[in-house]
């Protein structure tokens, strides 16, 4: 995938920079590159803020926490009794 990807980037380029030639002098303007820049830079900023936020979603679930740990495997009843057995001051499970 990788290899085609690399081949397709190359195909593009060599194509941009033969076609540079039999463009007409209206395509080659500064304001026309400058434009087209933007373009390319707007692509590229879109693209890694989809990354990026595609990388922290897969990496968020895998990291569970104790509170998630112990709120799926304790339920009230449990949580009060060992709660009671810390002292008298704990009556309710806090944060469930």
């Amino acid at each position: 995938m990788a290899i085609l990807a690399f081949l397709s980037m190359m195909g593009a380029a060599l194509l941009g920079l033969f076609s540079k030639t039999r463009l007409p002098s209206e395509h080659l303007r500064d304001d026309t590159r400058s434009g087209v820049g933007l373009v390319a830079n707007l692509f590229v900023v879109m693209t890694s803020l989809v990354l990026g936020l595609m990388l922290n979603s897969a990496r968020t679930p895998s990291k569970p926490t104790i509170a998630t740990f112990v709120r799926s495997r304790l339920s009230s009843s449990c949580w009060i009794e060992l709660c009671g057995r810390w002292g008298r001051k704990l009556r309710t499970p806090v944060g469930i």
